[in-house]
């Protein structure tokens, strides 16, 4: 819960964690120990991302639930927007790709493996979005959470600009936390210095002249059963 905030500020440019806040409800069976368990775990990740739980509300209620919400600053000229992006332009993305996906099938089945990490502690992009945003590198970001060909969907809908991507991109690969953003050619060679693991996925091409991505994926609005 914790990394997952951190990366809804990534997802924003240089934005800087100042603290969390934490919310969760606890069934009146639920062993001390582990309503503990989960208190210590939360204060040590915070500890490694040196961001501090600034407070919240523990209570019972009938359904055990979490929830957690990142606070951060960044000063306006270092945010970077979904709707920025340009015509002639190159999309690109850092971070894995599936590992989440892995990840929980190994749980599902209670195998264990490398993959389990990736879906259990994924590591939130503030590096690489800081670098994107302070060296002025790229003109729109997201992070992929949901699933990357929704993420590449979302940011051409919020820029106005249509996609020639390099090849098809999967449908449902969500909760890996990545980001996905736009360089302007002129600078790609300096982003793949800054940040040599980023790699290409397509161009942004005006509106018209693009491929139309369904932004298949995690909704959050969808009405659920």
């Amino acid at each position: 819960l914790l990394r997952i905030n951190l990366s809804d500020l990534a997802a924003m440019g240089a934005v800087e964690p100042v603290g969390v806040l934490a919310v969760a409800g606890f069934p009146a069976d639920c062993p001390r120990r582990w309503a503990l368990d989960f208190l210590e775990g939360l204060a040590q990740d915070a500890a490694h991302f040196g961001v501090p739980v600034l407070g919240g509300n523990l209570a019972r209620s009938k359904q055990l639930f979490f929830s957690i919400t990142a606070l951060g600053q960044a000063k306006p000229a270092h945010i970077l927007k979904r709707s920025g992006a340009r015509p002639g332009e190159i999309v690109a993305r850092i971070g894995p790709v599936g590992k989440a996906a892995e990840g929980l099938k190994l749980l599902r089945a209670g195998r264990k493996g490398a993959a389990l990490r990736a879906f259990w502690e994924p590591e939130p992009q503030l590096t690489a979005a800081r670098l994107l945003a302070e060296r002025r590198l790229a003109s729109a970001l997201i992070d992929n959470s949901d699933g990357l060909r929704r993420s590449c969907a979302l940011l051409a809908e919020a820029s106005g600009v249509g996609l020639r991507l390099d090849r098809p991109l999967p449908a449902a690969d969500g909760e890996d936390y990545g980001l996905v953003f736009t360089v302007p050619k002129r600078l790609w060679a300096a982003l793949t210095r800054a940040l040599p693991k980023a790699y290409r996925l397509g161009e942004t091409v005006p509106r018209a002249r693009g491929a139309r991505l369904e932004a298949s994926g995690f909704d959050h609005f969808a009405k659920t059963t």
